[in-house]
């Protein structure tokens, strides 16, 4: 197997994978998204799959990736999130792809996306939940997805 990325070789910080893209976020802070894009989950503004690693930030502090969504926060504590949206997973009030990362939340110091939904914590301890919610996952009474 031919390795063309430098990625390789750099010091990594921390990693995540998705359903079909994986990411990584270096000791320098740049985060590295690649794979299928086919709702914009590389978060490079396009749809096109990406077989080698994009440098989408340069000040992430960490990732996570769901299905076919992105979350990163920044080492200013703002939260982005981008890629498929059909049940509200990016958080942005809306349901369609997101092809570039888009800010939803500040102040965050963790974040997990998994399959259709995100969670995020804030730095007083405060928990953020949206997305798909077929079955409570958002746990807020309701099986109607949070956009």
């Amino acid at each position: 197997m031919e390795i063309k990325k430098d990625i390789w070789l750099l010091i990594l910080f921390t990693a995540s994978v998705g359903r079909y893209h994986n990411a990584a976020v270096t000791k320098k802070n740049e985060l590295y998204v690649w794979g299928a894009n086919e709702s914009g989950q590389v978060g490079d503004g396009s749809t096109s799959d990406q077989e080698e690693p994009v440098l989408i930030f340069s000040d992430a502090k960490t990732i996570s990736l769901g299905d076919r969504h992105s979350a990163a926060i920044l080492t200013n504590d703002d939260l982005y999130v981008w890629g498929k949206n059909k049940n509200g997973q990016v958080g942005d009030g809306q349901t369609a792809n997101v092809l570039q990362p888009t800010k939803i939340l500040e102040n965050i110091r963790s974040v997990f996306a998994q399959g259709s939904h995100a969670a995020a914590i804030d730095e007083s301890g405060v928990l953020y939940v949206w997305g798909n919610n077929e079955y409570g996952q958002v746990g807020n009474g309701t099986t109607e997805n949070v956009l």
